[in-house]
């Protein structure tokens, strides 16, 4: 049975348990800007696969990777290009996943990538970013459901999804968004709008043609 912790006020003691439970290799369940997410981390290999198993999802289908800045971004995506990194430093923290070019010096399990690419965010949610930071490694974000069900939007919806897989729910008091991120594609110049969700097209077409 999942323990819960709540992240609204955080201390030391509760910081040290979710950090130990990531690396352990145990599945969380967390708040976003937008949706809940579940958490492992991201370089552990057998984590990412406890998760696909709980979400019966498809090693063909990845999931994204969490970072509690641009600047830890950064060092994972060296290889970022001038436009990309303005998109990069203007839609985030926000409620956007950027499919971004991995760099060949990086290497995510295979359960983050596809074709070269994979998805990042950056939330807009202290008390988890302050937990992100002082973990120091990346770790999955991606909605808490099994495959082709609804996202769960509370704490007693994550229960009856996973209560057997997760070892921790962190839990706050903020509002939760129904919508999940907008997730946009970044190529060299141009981007491409895979999924409308918090954020609107037109905004995201607005922000980046500013870029330009």
């Amino acid at each position: 049975m999942a323990d819960v912790i709540d992240i609204t006020k955080l201390d030391q003691k509760k910081i040290d348990k979710i950090c130990q439970t990531l690396d352990k290799g145990q599945i969380i369940a967390y708040p976003t800007d937008t949706i809940y997410g579940l958490g492992v981390n991201a370089m552990d290999t057998e984590a990412a696969t406890k998760l696909f198993q709980a979400k019966r999802r498809s090693k063909e289908n990845p999931v994204s990777i969490l970072f509690p800045s641009i600047e830890e971004l950064k060092q994972y995506f060296p290889n970022l290009n001038s436009f990309q990194q303005k998109c990069v430093e203007r839609l985030l923290p926000g409620a956007v996943t950027l499919i971004l070019p991995l760099s060949p010096r990086t290497q995510f399990p295979a359960y983050f990538q596809k074709e070269g690419y994979t998805g990042v965010r950056i939330i807009e949610h202290p008390s988890l970013n302050k937990i992100l930071d002082k973990y120091k490694v990346p770790i999955s974000t991606t909605s808490v459901n099994p495959h082709n069900q609804p996202p769960a939007q509370n704490i007693d919806e994550i229960k009856s999804y996973f209560e057997e897989e997760l070892s921790l729910i962190l839990k706050d008091k903020r509002p939760k968004q129904s919508k999940p991120s907008t997730i946009i594609k970044l190529a060299d110049t141009s981007y491409k709008l895979l999924r409308e969700g918090s954020i609107p097209a037109r905004k995201i077409e607005r922000t980046i043609s500013e870029l330009k």
